[in-house]
């Protein structure tokens, strides 16, 4: 990849503010017009009102049952057929309990926060990868096949 130039920068981080600050207006058009199914939306409110039952991440990732919520959402969500085959139940969870250190260090994050730092952000949810939640991508199933 190759390195953006200042003037590119300054274009992104204008965009990425701009984003930030019209965000109570995307939710508002997000809710008038939502891209997911039903569903896919019940279980994602689901897991939301689950973890708000939490009074830190660090206790929600002690709920299998919470976690098993999560992935039912990934799975509504279709992830696996974005990247990579999940991983089975008991290994989600040891994998999302494996990476809580870095799950724990996005807690104080909240979006539509005008103060949000969105690249220091979006790093360290790189960082988690969910790669660590799946069992590897189709591609690299393929090529183990003869």
């Amino acid at each position: 990849m190759r390195n953006r130039s200042a003037k590119n920068q300054g274009i992104v981080d204008k965009n990425v503010q701009k984003l930030i600050g019209g965000f109570p207006d995307y939710v508002q058009s997000f809710n008038r017009n939502p891209p997911f199914a039903q569903g896919q939306r019940d279980i994602h409110r689901k897991a939301i009102q689950a973890r708000r039952r939490f009074t830190s991440v660090a206790a929600a990732l002690e709920s299998d049952e919470y976690l098993l919520l999560v992935r039912e959402v990934l799975v509504a969500w279709r992830a696996e057929y974005l990247s990579a085959k999940l991983a089975g139940e008991a290994d989600f969870i040891h994998s999302l309990r494996q990476a809580s250190g870095l799950i724990e260090r996005c807690e104080p994050s909240r979006l539509g926060d005008t103060a949000l730092d969105a690249k220091r952000t979006a790093d360290l949810l790189w960082e988690i990868d969910p790669g660590t939640a799946r069992t590897g991508s189709q591609e690299s199933e393929d090529h183990g096949r003869h």
